[in-house]
C-alpha cells in the first residue's frame, strides 16, 4: 500500500511539472520614473538596466571580452 501511494505521489508530481505556465506580466519597481524610453537618453543606472531588458543591442561582450553578435549580422573593425 505504501509503494502504491508513493508511486501515485510521484506520478502526480511528474504530471504537475509537465504543464506549461501561462504568460504573465512582470512588474519591476524603480525609485523614480524613467526620463525617457528612448535608449539613447537612458544614462542612469536604473533606466539603463530597464533598457537592457527591453532593447537588444547590436553586439555584446562575452566573458572572454570578445564581441558576440546580437542584432548585427556582421561588422568591420
Amino acid at each position: 500500500m505504501k509503494t502504491m501511494k508513493s508511486k501515485l505521489a510521484v506520478a502526480l508530481m511528474a504530471a504537475g511539472l509537465s504543464f506549461n505556465a501561462l504568460a504573465a506580466d512582470i512588474k519591476v519597481g524603480y525609485a523614480a520614473d524613467p526620463v525617457s524610453l528612448d535608449p539613447h537618453e537612458q544614462l542612469s543606472g536604473g533606466t539603463l538596466q530597464m533598457s537592457h531588458m527591453v532593447f537588444d543591442p547590436l553586439v555584446r561582450f562575452t566573458q572572454t571580452m570578445d564581441f558576440e553578435p546580437r542584432l548585427a549580422e556582421s561588422w568591420e573593425r
